[in-house]
């Protein structure tokens, strides 16, 4: 904050003209001073979160990280924006819950006392609300200059280009090889069980669709004789992180879900 001001004073002190000083605009700083810290503790319908913010991204917007805990279960805010010039505030999540190894995403609205995030989450096809306030005796806080981060910060996974590579899934890790050919990648590969048997996967396919892509693939399970089919579309808000699914296999049917490791998926 203080360099901010210092920069504005020297700016204003080598303007030598009227004209060139109602050019000078202090904006930048003005807006950094101006933007509502919501760091910290809030309770929710989902149990207490915590929020922290770690500096602002090129395009300005405020980084945020953090986690909350609910019946149990810890989740973790692997990317966040908080928009302080939009409207009310606009705070966009993307969290990650190991103990179901699922991906969510999250929009929250600041409200004009700046004590209540109002929102929706969207996790594998599900939706809800999901509601943010600060406990009794929060007083606003203002955020000062913050650190423009370059580095090791995470981005959104809203756009998938290729599903090779690992996936975790309830039905065990999946394994997944091929070679884009165009619009439609070909595929092939395998998935381990927690028990240790494999099951083949001898082809798949991955064809990009308006507003995400299809995985299908054929499977079998060398333990029962089996063969099944799978289907899977990205998911709309995750769609890196995230495929769903269900697999028929003789008749019977089920939900698929795979899911990248938390450390390939950042």
């Amino acid at each position: 904050m203080f360099n901010c001001l210092k920069r504005f004073i020297i700016i204003l002190s080598l303007a030598s003209t009227p004209a060139m000083l109602s050019a000078v605009s202090p904006a930048p700083c003005l807006a950094a001073l101006s933007s509502v810290d919501i760091s910290g503790p809030w309770n929710s319908n989902f149990g207490p979160v915590d929020l922290k913010v770690l500096g602002k991204d090129a395009d300005g917007l405020i980084i945020v990280s953090g986690s909350w805990r609910n019946a149990g279960n810890v989740g973790e805010i692997i990317y966040g924006r908080f928009a302080p010039a939009t409207t009310g505030g606009v705070l966009k999540i993307e969290y990650y819950v190991p103990s179901r190894q699922i991906y969510g995403y999250g929009e929250f609205k600041l409200a004009t006392d700046n004590s209540t995030l109002t929102g929706q989450y969207y996790e594998a096809d599900q939706s809800g609300n999901w509601n943010l306030n600060r406990g009794r005796g929060y007083k606003t806080a203002m955020l000062g200059d913050l650190p423009t981060l370059s580095k090791g910060i995470s981005t959104r996974s809203d756009k998938i280009n290729n599903p090779s590579g690992t996936w975790n899934s309830s039905f065990g890790v999946v394994e997944l090889t091929g070679v884009s050919l165009g619009p439609v990648m070909t595929l092939k590969g395998k998935f381990t069980k927690s028990d240790g048997k494999v099951g083949e996967i001898p082809t798949a396919s991955f064809t990009r669709v308006p507003g995400g892509a299809i995985l299908k693939f054929d499977y079998t399970a060398p333990w029962n004789n089996r063969k099944g089919t799978a289907t899977f579309h990205t998911d709309k808000y995750v769609a890196n992180r995230q495929l769903i699914g269900s697999y028929n296999e003789s008749g019977s049917t089920g939900t698929w879900i795979l899911t990248r490791p938390l450390d390939k998926a950042k």
